[in-house]
């Protein structure tokens, strides 16, 4: 996604949170500043989102769901999820390629 939109998003749920405050519907309200608190996250978060494998972001998403859809099991996804970090795949920091055969 494109982070200029992601941050224009934000500011307009904002204000429409902000606008529909003294409206008779607060749940609206509600809904509208928490959306928009998670899409500025979200715009904060792009770059280092950017660079996660899809690995990640796959487990990110079925870990979510089922902790979504059952919350006593965090107690199972937590110590899983602390397994997968550290066996993980790993990227390559810092150091040279080599090559074989002459220069």
């Amino acid at each position: 996604m494109h982070r200029p939109t992601i941050g224009l998003i934000s500011i307009v749920l904002f204000v429409a949170g902000l606008a529909t405050r003294g409206a008779s519907d607060d749940a609206l309200s509600a809904a509208l500043l928490r959306v928009g608190l998670v899409m500025a996250i979200l715009w904060f978060a792009h770059p280092q989102i950017k660079n996660l494998s899809k690995w990640w972001v796959a487990m990110g998403a079925i870990a979510l769901f089922f902790v979504t859809r059952f919350p006593k099991l965090l107690v199972v996804i937590i110590p899983i999820a602390a397994i997968l970090w550290f066996l993980g795949p790993r990227a390559r920091r810092g150091g040279t390629i080599h090559r074989a055969g002459p220069p």
